[in-house]
């Protein structure tokens, strides 16, 4: 239940982020109110959408990057001092840049967005959610579905697994017994403004606590 809304509330969290009036800052996303650093619930998607900056832990790391920390979703993770962290109702939290062409109401086209969410593995194995995970794209994508195999991956210290679709890539990461750390990478840089390589910098910089 918890995979099926992630993966599907994913794809709705990028297509409406790019509908909200994003301030008149092209870069980054309004200022925040709250974290609410929750399992995700099956509250409506439509009403998640509410981007929040609340600094748990910061470092600085290096001039134009910082370090950000939960101890709650068990990760840390490097990000850009210009893109502060979102926080989202349903537990998940992102970094998004709106790329120059990208315009409001349409689906994202243009810039970066880095997903995060902790999950429970339910009693099943990593390699079992993964394959669930893939399988549910391949269902909404249907005949002509662009789903890659599921390869082994290492993320710092940790080995995980993933998968990649015409929109990004999925990345899972095993964080205790019970839970894993869900990444998707879903930037798009048409104009080669550099938000892949931010992108690449960020997934890389996580670390398992």
């Amino acid at each position: 239940m918890y995979k099926k809304l992630f993966m599907t509330s994913l794809l709705f969290i990028v297509l409406l982020l790019v509908m909200l009036r994003i301030s008149n800052q092209r870069n980054i996303l309004p200022e925040p109110e709250q974290n609410l650093d929750v399992v995700p619930t099956e509250t409506d998607v439509f009403d998640q959408v509410s981007p929040t900056e609340f600094e748990e832990k910061v470092e600085v790391s290096g001039s134009d990057y910082e370090i950000y920390t939960s101890e709650n979703m068990g990760f840390s993770v490097e990000h850009p001092k210009s893109v502060p962290v979102s926080f989202y109702e349903d537990g998940s939290i992102g970094f998004l840049i709106e790329g120059p062409t990208q315009e409001a109401d349409t689906e994202f086209y243009d810039g970066m967005v880095v997903m995060f969410q902790k999950m429970p593995l339910e009693g099943k194995t990593l390699a079992a959610i993964v394959e669930e995970n893939r399988a549910i794209y391949i269902d909404i994508q249907g005949a002509d579905a662009q789903v890659s195999s599921i390869k082994n991956v290492k993320v710092g210290e940790v080995t995980g697994l993933s998968f990649s679709e015409q929109n990004g890539e999925y990345i899972f990461l095993p964080i205790s017994t019970d839970s894993y750390l869900s990444i998707a990478n879903l930037t798009s840089d048409p104009g080669e403004l550099g938000y892949e390589e931010i992108a690449k910098k960020i997934v890389e910089s996580v670390k398992i606590l």
